[in-house]
């Protein structure tokens, strides 16, 4: 690949100062080769992802076991399975750390977990578009949102998620805490699924959405840094952390949010299979 990449830059080279006409033909060669080998690699890496055997950290699929109620409802089989497809994300993500070289696997993790079960569940790869996920260690400003410093987003035009890593891995240590992580990959569902318009058409407003859970508007627009804008991702954040909340409250549009996303997270009254 570097050599390519090397020889189309020194013809480039010689094309501004040393022009000749069969130049661009060469240079035109190079960059249609470095394009196609690009390609190729990124489908042997799909394809080994694919094919590779799982082979979980035991202290990832202890995290999983213990903070993670879907993965907790699944049978042994499942949990086989969703392992697999979380492995096939990180294997392909792109990850990024502003300020630090060090970005240690389980953070990785913890940014991966979701949109696995959201391709797992439903059947839509994300990973195919969503496949670069930004740290920073404190909250951040972006050209989308430049006024008002924030813990998380998600860039639907480009498929970047973006965390402050405190408050990414606070998701993870209960409900108490807004976790950002199911929050953006809802976002991005719903951007690419078509059953994100069923989600969207039954959404309530935010009032009673909030009184699912154990914070209001004022205290998550707080912590988040600004009011998160997407209702209907909201929803879907509180149907996996306050899911017994919602079938008492809005029993019809807890059965519509089981038939896409399963109740494997509702441990309630559920036998446990270790």
């Amino acid at each position: 690949m570097f050599p390519i990449i090397i020889a189309a830059a020194v013809v480039l080279y010689l094309m501004i100062f040393y022009y000749r006409d069969y130049y661009p033909p060469i240079f035109i060669v190079l960059v249609l080769l470095t394009t196609s080998v690009l390609m190729v690699e990124q489908k042997i890496n799909e394809w080994w992802a694919g094919k590779r055997k799982m082979s979980a950290d035991p202290s990832l699929r202890n995290f999983l076991y213990t903070y993670i109620p879907y993965y907790k409802g699944l049978t042994p089989q499942q949990r086989k399975d969703y392992e697999h497809e979380l492995e096939k994300y990180m294997l392909k993500a792109d990850f990024f750390a502003k300020l630090s070289d060090d970005l240690p696997d389980d953070i990785k993790a913890l940014a991966c977990i979701y949109p696995a079960i959201f391709s797992y569940q439903t059947g839509i790869n994300l990973g195919k578009k969503y496949k670069t996920v930004v740290f920073y260690p404190h909250p951040f400003l972006t050209p989308d949102f430049s006024e008002e410093v924030h813990v998380s987003e998600t860039n639907l035009e480009d498929g970047v998620f973006i965390y402050a890593i405190e408050h990414l891995h606070m998701g993870y240590r209960g409900s108490h805490f807004f976790n950002v992580a199911i929050y953006e990959t809802a976002c991005a569902w719903l951007n690419e699924h078509l059953e994100g318009r069923i989600v969207k058409e039954k959404c309530p407003d935010r009032e009673e959405i909030f009184k699912l859970g154990t914070y209001g508007d004022d205290e998550l627009s707080r912590y988040f840094g600004m009011p998160p804008a997407n209702d209907a991702a909201l929803l879907i954040h509180h149907f996996f952390v306050f899911p017994e909340n919602l079938e008492k409250d809005n029993p019809e549009l807890y059965e519509s949010l089981i038939d896409i996303f399963g109740d494997y997270h509702v441990l309630t009254n559920k036998p446990i299979i270790y």
